[in-house]
């Protein structure tokens, strides 16, 4: 499911030099001292390069500094001057950062992931460096209940909590297992039937994220979103905030600039399963 996901996600453009693929339109979230690593092309505009969305698997056994970033000791020595070496949370920015098996994570990792991706930037002060960047990732985690629970401070901080355990009906495992033969047999034009569908599905996610912006949901709709989290017995306000993120969303990738009926009600079949 992660690497459908990342597969739909459009490129990204970034500013040329930026060890954390910054956003160019949002210079207040540059990574620290780009500002004077920045190139400019003929013309004098900023140099930019378009990137496939990046893809980041945090391994079970990463130690802290792969995780935020460390000293980079042989460009140190090379150039006389602390270096900073980016680590997986700076490779993940504005891409896709999966963890299989969260459950499994070292807690001490698991609290630094989870500092990082609330503030959405990462700090790094260590051994006479002082750096930081951003990192707003998609988070994609998978768990066996079976092999021990989330931490509770961390699920709390996952939107969408779905289990794999849903009975297929008949039809569907039979689509399943035939796809799963041709894509064994003829991967490559298994790809090629989709191809057509997922570029569709980048364009129409590119063209959201600009309706995103003037998407508007209304207080009436808040309140119901709010009373069926009451109604639904959960805990703080998580569920109804990213609830209203879902409707929004949706109405978004329709190219609306309301929030509808529906979205709501798909939003809250979504989100008050999992809170």
């Amino acid at each position: 499911m992660s690497r459908g996901l990342h597969a739909i996600l459009p490129p990204i453009e970034v500013v040329a030099g930026s060890i954390a693929n910054s956003d160019p339109l949002c210079p207040e979230e540059w990574d620290e001292g780009l500002e004077n690593r920045l190139k400019y092309n003929a013309n004098g505009t900023l140099k930019t390069e378009i990137i496939k969305a990046p893809f980041v698997q945090i391994p079970l056994g990463v130690t802290e500094d792969r995780l935020l970033g460390s000293v980079d000791v042989e460009e140190s020595v090379k150039y006389g001057t602390t270096v900073f070496q980016p680590g997986l949370l700076a490779d993940a920015h504005r891409g896709v950062l999966y963890v299989d098996e969260i459950n499994l994570l070292d807690e001490g990792i698991s609290n630094l992931l989870l500092n990082v991706l609330t503030e959405g930037v990462n700090v790094v002060e260590r051994e006479g460096i002082s750096f930081r960047h951003p990192c707003k990732p998609l988070l994609i985690a998978t768990y066996n209940p079976e092999e021990g629970s989330v931490r509770e401070h961390l699920l709390d901080r996952i939107a969408i909590n779905l289990s794999a355990d849903v009975p297929m009906e008949f039809e569907d495992r039979v689509s399943a297992v035939d796809l799963a033969i041709q894509f064994q047999e003829k991967s490559k034009q298994v790809f090629q039937s989709v191809e057509e569908g997922t570029d569709s599905a980048k364009t129409q996610i590119i063209f959201a994220r600009e309706y995103l912006k003037e998407v508007s949901i209304s207080r009436d709709q808040l309140k119901y979103l709010v009373m069926e989290a009451l109604r639904g017995g959960c805990q703080g306000h998580r569920a109804e905030l990213y609830a209203s993120k879902v409707a929004r969303s949706l109405a978004a990738l329709e190219g609306r600039d309301k929030v509808g009926v529906d979205d709501l009600k798909k939003a809250v079949s979504i989100f008050f399963d999992c809170f």
